[in-house]
């Protein structure tokens, strides 16, 4: 994606030595030309993504909006996934809590108005 965007590889420098792109692999610092818009980046990157369970699945890149060219959300990666449900479940697990807490709160509420008006 790079290589067809601006027409280089990202990391290679014709006449490097091999150990030198390798160490360039495990660690890649990419920098992008004003034409890699941030769109292409954001699908870019999470391809790029060295950890394969970090990067996006052939479906999630495939429904990129610089993919499809229809604006909408930026798919999640499966990492990204995880935390948010992991995040909404702690969410919904509070609910209650905070439900009975408010029913509790305004039943204090109701007898300390009731306690004034028998006044």
């Amino acid at each position: 994606m790079y290589i067809i965007i601006v027409g280089r590889h990202p990391l290679y420098v014709h006449g490097e030595q091999v150990a030198s792109y390798t160490a360039k692999l495990k660690d890649p610092q990419w920098k992008f030309p004003a034409r890699f818009s941030p769109l292409a980046q954001s699908l870019f990157l999470p391809m790029a993504q060295t950890k394969p369970f970090e990067r996006y699945t052939a479906k999630e890149a495939l429904s990129h909006p610089w993919i499809t060219r229809r604006p909408g959300p930026l798919p999640l990666s499966c990492v990204e996934a995880i935390a948010f449900e992991q995040s909404r479940n702690k969410f919904r697990a509070a609910l209650p809590v905070l439900f009975f807490a408010s029913l509790s709160a305004a039943e204090t509420v109701s007898e300390d108005y009731s306690q004034l008006v028998s006044f």
